[in-house]
């Protein structure tokens, strides 16, 4: 927590001494549509049916657990099926792209 605080608070200040990103005149004319990507974690536990997923290029499923074996557990029961159902909305939807997260949270050893 504290490595938190500290890293929150000195966000002003690394902002402020950081320099900004300039792109040669040659690289925006030819690049005119840069723009950064937008991501967000969808948790097995969260309810699906709210996601705009025009609002992003990728979504992280949080989160699948390796075994001692490195074969992949779930969080909930239905993990799996979420996930299916995830990547089948996200790409029917467009360009969203789904990733799988392996660890985290109570998961990372």
């Amino acid at each position: 927590m504290f490595y938190t605080l500290l890293t929150l608070s000195l966000l002003p200040l690394l902002a402020l001494s950081a320099p900004s990103l300039q792109f040669p005149s040659a690289l925006q004319a030819a690049n005119s549509d840069i723009r950064p990507l937008v991501m967000t974690y969808y948790v097995d536990w969260a309810p699906r049916s709210n996601i705009d997923f025009s609002q992003f290029d990728y979504i992280d499923f949080a989160f699948a657990l390796p075994d001692e074996r490195f074969a992949l557990t779930w969080d909930v029961p239905n993990a799996a099926q979420l996930l299916r159902d995830l990547v089948t909305d996200a790409h029917t939807s467009g360009s969203t792209k789904v990733k799988l997260s392996i660890g985290g949270w109570t998961g990372s050893r």
